[in-house]
């Protein structure tokens, strides 16, 4: 029952992650657009640690300046169990 994406300073927003596996807790996992390991495939919770492609394309943000720093938003869309981060 989360989303989660991420947006450049140049308002450039890539939806990493969007409700899934949404009977489930917890995640542990990494994006990389060139995983071959495709959005989605993971078996539910998402615990493996493994990397995986995004469900929209990290390269989206290419076209920002060289250093920049993107926030990061998470939304509990059920907001049942509440949601902890601890990094990123």
């Amino acid at each position: 029952d989360l989303v989660v994406t991420l947006t450049s300073p140049a308002s450039t927003a890539v939806e990493l992650l969007s409700a899934t596996c949404t009977s489930q807790d917890d995640l542990l996992l990494s994006f990389d657009d060139e995983s071959g390991l495709t959005y989605g495939s993971w078996a539910c919770p998402p615990t493996d640690g493994l990397s995986y492609q995004p469900q929209m394309p990290l390269s989206w943000l290419d076209g920002d300046a060289a250093a920049w720093y993107c926030s990061m938003t998470i939304d509990d869309i059920a907001n049942v169990v509440g949601c902890c981060f601890y990094w990123w």
